[in-house]
């Protein structure tokens, strides 16, 4: 009859302390030989990673994101449906890949991995052997997801008012626009109007000429105030 030998590891890994007990070796008393069930003494991917998102460093380049730009569609495809369980599930998994200091070259690489299920799983082996993933493709090519798609991406438009206009057949911004039956919020009003303003980025030069023109009217009644331009610009 066979017993285990099993050992417990302190890992460090991005200033957390983690503690990971393994079974190295297998012991058969009545041969009195020992089998090494681990080649090497590297913790797995998963002892490195928190289950906890507070407690992960993302880095500053992301690895997977073959992996993770999938699954933010399919769970944006799940918070349109009101999924919230595999919504939270997938944003959940592309928080957790971003996290990894490496790129996911086999299935193996997401054993034990917090957050990956079959079904998870099952996403990640087929974009290892295709590519892409063919619930992803699916999404893509759905009318009713682009058309929700379309219609959120318009400021002061939610889910249900999306859903309401694709209901009624209508699939561009323009027909939006042109229906004199519809009753938009001077919120939607606005976003429609300057859709193309809202949907596009700050460039570099227009968040500096923003900041200055901020700066001039703090100095104006405060000279000494420091104001400092923060978030993604500053970083």
């Amino acid at each position: 009859m066979a017993r285990f030998l099993a050992v417990r590891l302190q890992l460090v890994h991005y200033g957390k302390s983690f503690v990971e007990e393994r079974c190295l070796f297998e012991v058969d008393h009545k041969q009195d030989n020992l089998f090494s069930k681990s080649d090497s003494l590297q913790p797995p991917p998963f002892a490195l990673v928190s289950q906890y998102a507070c407690q992960r460093r993302t880095t500053i380049e992301n690895h997977n994101k073959a992996f993770t730009d999938a699954f933010e569609i399919l769970a944006e495809n799940y918070e349109f449906r009101e999924n919230k369980g595999s919504c939270l599930a997938f944003r959940r998994a592309a928080s957790v890949l971003k996290s990894l200091p490496f790129t996911v070259a086999t299935l193996g690489d997401v054993d034990g991995l917090p957050g990956f299920g079959d079904q998870i799983k099952g996403i990640v082996e087929e974009i290892l052997e295709d590519g892409e993933s063919s619930k992803v493709k699916e999404v893509l090519n759905d009318g009713w997801h682009k058309s929700i798609k379309l219609f959120t991406s318009v400021f002061g438009v939610g889910l249900k008012t999306a859903v309401k206009w694709h209901k009624l057949g209508i699939q561009t911004l323009k027909e939006i626009k042109e229906d004199k039956n519809l009753r938009l919020t001077n919120m939607q009003t606005a976003g429609l109007q300057h859709y193309e303003d809202l949907i596009g980025g700050v460039s570099n030069a227009e968040a500096d000429e923003i900041t200055l023109l901020v700066k001039e009217a703090v100095c104006t009644f405060l000279p000494d105030a420091v104001v400092t331009l923060t978030g993604g610009f500053r970083r």
